[in-house]
Order: C-alpha cells, then structure tokens, then sequence
C-alpha cells in the first residue's frame, strides 16, 4: 500500500519484554487498563484531489492484542496536528461507511484545537482505532 512504518510499540502496560510507550506522534499521552495496546505509526503520501503535490499523511493504529477483553483507553492528543479519529463500523452503520469509501474520504471527529481534552475509547478483543494528521510537525521517532 506504499505505507512506512515509522515506530511500533506497547501502550500504558506491556508485555514483558517489549518497549513501552507513553505518547508517540501526536498521541502526547496514552493510558490503558491492561497491557496489550499496541500502537504503530506509518505514513504514506496521499494525491489530494486540487492540490498539486501529494501530502505526507501521518496515521497511529492503536489496537487492543488481547483477544479475550475490552480495553478501555484514554488519548491526548497534540491541538497543533489537528487529528482526527477515523470513523469505524461501530461508529457509524455499514451504508454511511460504504458511501464514505465511494467519496474517498475520511470523515471523524476532529480533535484539534477547539477540543484539547483527553479522548476515551472502548477497544473491543482485537478492535483498532486509527488517528491519523497531515499537518507537518516534526515528532521525534523513538
């Protein structure tokens, strides 16, 4: 899918062994209940439609490991990079889902400057959460 993986880790708790996260892009902090949270930032250049170059676009799936449990999270983000949570189908029901991917386009809640407080999501066995920014921001890659 031409994706680079820039950093992966374990959130809040950990596995033994594994690195630990506490913020990573413009996730600026991350808390868990229990371990398996596993975050992996990639990005990708993205052809926006009226702009001349493409766009670096940054993403963070956070993914609960643990196959049996709900996680819940809870997230801050950085109000600079402007990120959004992208929608999944326990967001929104499968017919608004099918009408956004005809559109090419990716629709959530923003959570940039007009709403800086920590966000709260409820990771079923295996679900995934993806927060993804495009604006330029120089995070350090750990």
């Amino acid at each position: 899918m031409g994706c680079k993986v820039l950093a992966y880790g374990h959130a809040g708790k950990t596995f033994s062994d594994q690195p630990l996260l506490t913020n990573l892009g413009c996730i600026l902090q991350i808390a868990t209940e229990a371990a398996g949270v596993l975050l992996s930032w990639f990005v990708n250049d993205i052809e926006i439609e009226d702009e001349e170059d493409p766009i670096r676009r940054n993403f963070i799936a956070i993914v609960n490991h643990d196959p049996f449990h709900t996680q819940r999270i809870s997230v801050r983000l950085d109000p600079a990079a402007h990120a959004q949570f992208i929608l999944t189908m326990s967001d929104e029901d499968s017919t608004a889902v099918t009408a956004m991917q005809s559109q090419k386009k990716v629709i959530g809640g923003e959570i940039g400057p007009a709403n800086p407080a920590v966000v709260t999501k409820i990771l079923g066995p295996g679900d995934m959460e993806v927060v993804y920014w495009d604006v330029e921001i120089d995070y350090d890659i750990p």
